[in-house]
């Protein structure tokens, strides 16, 4: 059986080295690359064959839940673990709702980092199921009708693409204060405080209309 063909993505080059040392010497694992942000990680993908990405929730051009979209976007074969020194429960439960495959915390140890990738790659592993349980609780009542203008629609759906307020005036040709705008809207027609949380939202929303 070939080995699981593992991309590390954090900016933090001792981070990324601590993880290929922990990962050296387990035969079912190689360690394919590694990359220090978004951009490189996706140059990576390129040339390189992926079965598991290894990405740190905040990277120097984005974060990892948009990053994993992305991934899952343009190579749905490939399964990503979201690594984590945050423990606020909005960024896990943002984390949930974006559907990634597993959420572990930097403080995880050797084996049990080992054992979540193989559970991972074989889709035995249930995010939500090893989680602490104070942040395993999802909120059944988070996904609900909301009266969206398709200009709002819009705004979602390029946030959800992870881009920024410039971006967004610049494809939608209108000013980046009209962009702000209309995210505050956003924000107080779901009792969300930011983007992350609205992208999330939006996510969960259109996977949820699409399983109707």
């Amino acid at each position: 059986m070939n080995p699981i063909r593992v991309l590390i993505v954090d900016d933090h080059k001792m981070v990324r080295d601590g993880l290929r040392y922990f990962m050296s010497d387990e035969p079912g694992i190689h360690v394919a690359g590694d990359a220090d942000s978004l951009k490189n990680m996706f140059a990576v993908l390129k040339t390189q064959t992926i079965d598991v990405i290894l990405m740190d929730f905040k990277l120097r051009d984005g974060d990892g839940i948009n990053g994993a979209l992305k991934v899952r976007d343009l190579f749905k074969h490939i399964k990503v673990i979201l690594i984590t020194a945050h423990i606020e429960p909005e960024i896990i439960h943002s984390a949930l709702q974006s559907k990634l495959d597993a959420i572990i915390f930097k403080s995880i140890d050797e084996l049990d980092l080992i054992e979540t990738i193989k559970s991972v790659y074989q889709g035995t592993f249930n995010a939500l199921e090893n989680l602490p349980k104070k942040y395993a609780k999802e909120d059944s009542n988070l996904i609900q009708m909301v009266d969206f203008t398709r200009k709002e629609q819009q705004v979602l759906d390029w946030i959800a693409l992870g881009r920024t307020n410039s971006e967004i005036g610049s494809e939608m040709n209108i000013a980046e204060k009209t962009v702000r705008n209309y995210l505050h809207a956003i924000y107080r027609k779901i009792h969300v405080s930011n983007r992350t949380e609205a992208a999330a939202y939006w996510i969960k929303s259109r996977m949820s209309n699409r399983d109707k």
